[in-house]
């Protein structure tokens, strides 16, 4: 059985790996479509998303807790998800094609239908990772996550670059999904997870898991996409072309943690709340997403312009404050509270962290953006963040019945938090040295990067060392 690091690796490169596929995305389609183009395609994968989680009901999380804890049922803990998730999908398409005409005036242009059938075909049977990550099976997440993200994107860009027409693009989208469909129904009866009935009782068993933690993530997700609806919906579809510019670097860190997250998941359950090393891996995850992110976040935030203007062109130059203010809510993002909760069922408590944090984002996006414009949005999704934040890890020394001193690695978090700051004075090097704002990015940012690797080998922080261990385990093929 490969190692939790091996594990969590592959997990972590495949989702990098889909998410360097992702940005291709943007960098071609800026290029190829005019803003208010690129802002109307941003609209409706921001809708879609936002509809797919709101009817997802975080599903694939029961089958991530259910299947670690009682995998001699995982047939009917998987039959019951898909199920669910049908009935889901058919009950809240339905609604939201019925309401259409309260949100069509707040669109650009009217994608109700293509919504529903988009949505439809992302969202079911969509299990296939949830249920090979708590079977343990990473690399298979590998080969299918870079394989369907690698077509959506080739599939979008082709469509623009030949036709340069919303529509088409969007049908295209559509039909991608169609296809992933037929291929998941097929697997899953050779699989023999499909099933007509609903498993009662652990069914009751998984909805009690389930509705806590699905009003959260609805909650939660309403939460980071507050500023695009509301830069969609009050100033228009190149506005939101900006805002999706500035914010396009969150995804990285939500993909390191998530995958780290997801990997360290079935442990935490299976060691339960009680004793010493009950947050071990939690803890030691905190500290490597710092290490890796908070260097990263540096270089970025200093070299934002350079960054901006060589991907996304100097048309989109509005978007350097807020792609730099997102680095901020990355740093921030790098402290994952929500596995302990979950690992110790402690769901319900989630619910009311996000229901507030959503209500500090919708006052001070409103606030914010008459002051600032649009980087009032990213702005007040910061802010809401740091309260979640302190909600949350108040909750996790309630639960797991420890202290402030003794819920995070506080020495370690601090010695990679000084040594990131005692290097920062070389990411300014390269303005002494060139005009160029590319090469001075790259310059300043690779000593800065360099240095801070290795002050941060010679410290030796027990988390970075069996980073490194590890890595040399599997070079040297011993993993």
């Amino acid at each position: 059985m490969p190692s939790l690091f091996s594990r969590s690796l592959v997990l972590a490169l495949a989702r990098l790996t889909n998410y360097v596929v992702l940005l291709l995305s943007p960098i071609f389609l800026v290029r190829i479509l005019d803003m208010e183009t690129y802002g109307q395609y941003r609209e409706f994968v921001l809708y879609s998303l936002l509809s797919a989680t709101l009817l997802a009901f975080s599903v694939g999380s029961n089958i991530l807790y259910f299947v670690a804890k009682d995998p001699q049922h995982n047939r009917s803990y998987i039959g019951n998800s898909i199920l669910f998730l049908l009935f889901s999908s058919l009950v809240g398409l339905t609604v939201i094609y019925l309401l259409r005409g309260l949100y069509l005036p707040y669109l650009s242009f009217d994608f109700s239908g293509p919504l529903v059938m988009y949505v439809f075909f992302f969202l079911n049977l969509d299990l296939v990772e949830s249920i090979w990550l708590a079977t343990k099976q990473v690399r298979l997440v590998f080969i299918y996550s870079a394989v369907r993200t690698f077509i959506r994107v080739v599939a979008v860009i082709a469509a623009a670059l030949l036709y340069g027409d919303i529509m088409v693009i969007i049908y295209t989208m559509i039909g991608v999904e169609a296809l992933k469909f037929v291929f998941l129904l097929l697997y899953m009866v050779h699989k023999r997870w499909l099933r007509l009935y609903f498993d009662m009782g652990r069914m009751r068993e998984q909805l009690g898991f389930l509705v806590p933690l699905a009003i959260a993530a609805i909650v939660y997700n309403l939460n980071q996409k507050v500023g695009s609806i509301f830069v969609s919906a009050q100033l228009g579809a190149v506005a939101l072309a900006i805002y999706s510019i500035g914010v396009y670097q969150i995804p990285i860190i939500g993909i390191v943690r998530s995958a780290i997250a997801d990997a360290i998941f079935p442990e935490m359950v299976e060691r339960g709340t009680s004793g010493g090393d009950a947050l071990k891996n939690w803890r030691q995850a905190n500290v490597i997403l710092v290490a890796i992110v908070l260097p990263l976040a540096a270089v970025l935030i200093i070299h934002a312009q350079a960054f901006v203007e060589v991907l996304f062109t100097a048309q989109y130059l509005d978007a350097v404050p807020i792609f730099q203010v997102a680095m901020l809510l990355m740093i921030r993002q790098c402290f994952e509270f929500g596995s302990p909760l979950r690992a110790g069922n402690a769901t319900r408590v989630f619910f009311r962290g996000n229901f507030y944090a959503l209500a500090i984002n919708l006052i001070m996006v409103t606030l914010l953006v008459w002051v600032f414009g649009i980087v009032g949005a990213i702005v007040s999704l910061l802010l809401a963040e740091i309260y979640l934040a302190v909600y949350l890890a108040r909750q996790i020394l309630r639960v797991y019945m420890t202290t402030m001193g003794d819920l995070l690695s506080w020495r370690e978090l601090s010695k990679v938090f000084l040594l990131a700051l005692m290097s920062s004075p070389l990411l300014a090097v390269g303005w002494w040295v060139t005009d160029s704002r590319l090469a001075a990015a790259l310059l300043g940012g690779g000593l800065y990067l360099g240095w801070y690797a290795l002050l941060l080998r010679q410290l030796s922080v027990p988390e970075i060392d069996l980073v490194y261990e590890r890595f040399s385990r599997l070079l040297g093929g011993r993993a």
